[in-house]
């Protein structure tokens, strides 16, 4: 870190560039010593120099520039967050534009400049990036959803497999995210999942669902759904306001059990602004919940029967001083199968 700190500091006081930061896996507490290094340098030139490779003893430093009006476009976007389901997911980043922003997050500053102003901005926007960072990841899992669906109509069970993999570590990804891990890609997801708290039993289910399957098991796919809708429904709850999903995996048992609900895989959770959807998939039906009753419908495929009020009061406290009474729960738990979004049972 020390060489790409001084190869910065030396393009300053060059005149190449007026600040800049240290960025990637590394600054993230993701990478190894093998790991590259990037470093951003910010520029008031009219174009931006090509992407330089330094090989300095045993560090590779990737040099890109940046003008700062690109920096400011970036950090203006993460104000897409829709307020409203009419204005749709069009104003969420892009992928490739959350991972240049959760790189500038984790970012280190060469210097006290425009590029540290950078990186205080974004970090005091923090809320901004989590939640646009989980809806991103949701517009992939609805997409994902629907193709499992069409693998599943077409008896492809290879494809049914890929997909429904697929599906899980994006939602995964919202999950982190609404656990404070930003950082975009699946390559480092369970680095990301091991820094989390309680991560444990979701590890254990990851393990179980993506790498201990068989072609032929029959009940993977579905299985794999119905974790993925669970992880989106507590990013979009608990990780809303503040980065907290973590307190869902406190609550699951150590090993996933048999006497839990199921889910309809037909739902993806979604929310705009205070508005929280179970979108089906064919995007013209929809039915809206309270945050509330969002984390009921994950918790009730996670959690035995018998344990289900206990361990939804522990949460509660996240939303509201007034508890509900186990006979409310009960009641709500029989609306969400009557409107068809727990499977009855």
């Amino acid at each position: 870190m020390e060489k790409t700190l001084q190869h910065a500091r030396n393009r300053i006081a060059a005149g190449e560039a007026i600040s800049g930061w240290i960025s990637g896996s590394i600054p993230a507490r993701l990478g190894n010593p093998r790991s590259d290094v990037d470093l951003f340098l910010l520029h008031d030139g009219s174009d931006d120099p090509p992407v330089q490779q330094i090989i300095d003893g045993a560090v590779r430093i990737d040099v890109e520039y940046r003008r700062p009006s690109e920096i400011d476009r970036l950090l203006d976007g993460l104000a897409g967050v829709p307020d409203d389901r009419t204005e749709g997911l069009d104003r969420v980043p892009s992928l490739a534009r959350l991972d240049d922003a959760a790189r500038l997050f984790n970012a280190l500053p060469v210097d006290d400049g425009p590029g540290r102003a950078y990186v205080e901005r974004i970090q005091a926007g923090e809320d901004a990036l989590r939640r646009c960072r989980i809806l991103r990841a949701t517009s992939i899992c609805a997409s994902k959803s629907e193709d499992v669906r069409g693998a599943q109509e077409a008896g492809d069970r290879r494809q049914e497999l890929e997909i429904s993999g697929r599906l899980l570590l994006e939602s995964l990804e919202a999950y982190l995210a609404g656990c404070g891990e930003y950082y975009v890609g699946h390559k480092w997801v369970f680095a990301k999942l091991r820094r989390t708290a309680h991560h444990e039993p979701v590890l254990r289910r990851l393990d179980a669902l993506l790498f201990d399957v068989g072609l032929e098991d029959a009940e993977t796919v579905d299985a794999r759904v119905s974790l993925a809708q669970q992880l989106l429904a507590v990013a979009f709850t608990l990780g809303w306001h503040r980065p907290q999903a973590a307190e869902w995996a406190a609550q699951l048992p150590v090993r996933a059990g048999a006497d839990v609900r199921r889910l309809d895989p037909q739902w993806v959770p979604i929310r705009y602004g205070s508005v929280v959807l179970l979108e089906g998939l064919d995007k013209n039906v929809h039915v809206q919940l309270t945050p509330q009753g969002l984390l009921l419908w994950a918790l009730a495929a996670a959690i035995p029967a018998t344990d289900l009020y206990p361990v939804f009061l522990k949460t509660m406290s996240n939303f509201s001083d007034e508890l509900p009474t186990e006979g409310d729960v009960e009641e709500y738990i029989s609306q969400l199968v009557e409107r068809g979004l727990l499977l009855p049972g």
